[in-house]
């Protein structure tokens, strides 16, 4: 992959809100509008958005006995749910967070929080390397201050964030300066995108793909997409490629395809 000359850095992201409590519709807590558990949970919430986290992430993000977490929840009004251990996304040995939430606002401040996460994980990392990293690192990009978010999202999403002729895409690049790639195997409704970007431009980058990932929170097919973070036995390899999957990247990485 061919990696462009840094651009000018974007605007710097604007101080974060107070975010209200985690309540879900119609005053509920979020714990009773959860229903089952494990993989087949169900959380009913209008915006959803899925992040592919190396282990270190997730541990950082749940924190000890899952206070991290509860902190995240109480202060974006979000509900996050993580896949089991040995539950990857196919192909990867990455594992599925799920953030969902009734109010768009609360989507992206738990994004802004787990951005502060992956450049905690970046910055250990770049002292003291994984020894199982293989192709590519876990959280830092090429060139130096770059840090790299996975996520998976919905096919009608990718047309969105790409736009006519790549001209989305390209807009991302140059007004965020953010490399942003988005694999073109479909996995059950789900394509990998990854953002490379210094930390703040990877905080408003991530702004803009999510508008594109919530076009279709209303639909029925994006609340069933929302509620899938079990891809079903043999998704997990001992073999698996790098942190990043070995799929097709190239077309999408430009903007055309």
């Amino acid at each position: 992959q061919v990696y462009e000359p840094a651009l000018p850095p974007a605007p710097p992201h604007p101080r974060r809100r107070a975010c209200a409590p985690a309540r879900g519709r119609r005053g509920e807590s979020w714990g009773a509008m959860s229903r089952g558990g494990g993989a087949r949970g169900t959380v009913m919430a209008r915006h959803a958005f899925k992040v592919l986290c190396p282990e270190s992430l997730v541990s950082t993000i749940m924190g000890a006995r899952g206070a991290t977490k509860d902190q995240i929840q109480d202060e974006c009004g979000c509900k996050l749910v993580v896949s089991n251990r040995d539950e990857y996304y196919p192909g990867t040995r990455l594992r599925i967070l799920i953030i969902y939430a009734d109010e768009n606002q609360g989507i992206l401040s738990a994004l802004d929080r787990v951005i502060d996460r992956i450049v905690e994980c970046g910055e250990k990392e770049r002292v003291d390397p994984s020894p199982h990293q293989r192709e590519e690192p876990e959280f830092l990009g090429k060139e130096p201050g770059e840090y790299v978010l996975r996520a998976c999202i919905p096919p009608k999403a990718s047309g969105a964030i790409i736009g006519p002729r790549g001209t989305n895409i390209q807009a991302i690049r140059t007004e965020h300066n953010a490399k942003v790639f988005i694999d073109k195997t479909n996995v059950d409704g789900h394509q990998m995108l990854r953002v490379i970007a210094p930390a703040e431009n990877l905080r408003t980058a991530i702004v803009r793909i999510n508008e594109g990932v919530q076009e279709e929170s209303r639909s029925e097919d994006f609340q069933q997409w929302s509620q899938v973070r079990n891809f079903g036995p043999g998704s997990p390899s001992s073999a698996a490629p790098a942190p990043g999957g070995g799929g097709d990247w190239g077309a999408l990485a430009t903007g055309g395809g």
